[in-house]
């Protein structure tokens, strides 16, 4: 009995081990050998990046591409699969439709998720803790953030967060 215990563990963390996870850097090959073929892939409007959506055991991975092809963010979330609205929004490939129905049906995800998540994408490096249990950053300038509405770590390299921080600029352009 405590041998079966003993193999469940070990396949668990094989399974589930950091290397089985995308990392930053990586390209769609190695994400899609890693994951197979994504649910749909999306393009940024008015942008080089391309979006990636993956489920993996009981989480939902949205990798952003850049137009070199490497993984330039990673989000990361726990959807309740079982959702309806979550399903009608995977069946049509809807990403916006995804994005919105994933603000209401993540789970929490706990702090040793995160931190595995977080130490899978930081090179080896340190991550430093900004506010804590929300902020991170690596000394390269990529950021890592854990928004507790909607349940989602996203970790985006620089020249993704100078991105998404430029279209936010806009949008509060005039106001």
């Amino acid at each position: 009995m405590l041998k079966k215990i003993f193999l469940l563990c070990a396949l668990t963390l094989a399974m589930t081990s950091p290397s089985s996870w995308a990392r930053l850097g990586e390209s769609t090959e190695e994400a899609d050998a890693r994951y197979g073929t994504p649910l749909f892939t999306e393009t940024v409007p008015n942008s080089s990046w391309t979006l990636k959506y993956y489920l993996k055991n009981v989480y939902m991975i949205i990798l952003t591409f850049g137009s070199d092809g490497k993984v330039h963010g990673i989000s990361y979330s726990s959807p309740n699969l079982k959702n309806p609205v979550f399903a009608a929004a995977l069946r049509e490939k809807d990403g916006k439709a995804i994005a919105e129905v994933l603000k209401t049906v993540c789970r929490d995800l706990t702090y040793d998720e995160v931190n595995y998540f977080l130490k899978a994408n930081s090179g080896g490096n340190t991550w430093d803790e900004l506010l804590a249990g929300a902020v991170w950053r690596l000394p390269d300038s990529t950021i890592a953030s854990y928004d507790s509405y909607t349940n989602q770590l996203s970790i985006y390299k620089k020249d993704l967060s100078d991105f998404i921080s430029l279209e936010k600029e806009g949008n509060l352009s005039g106001l």
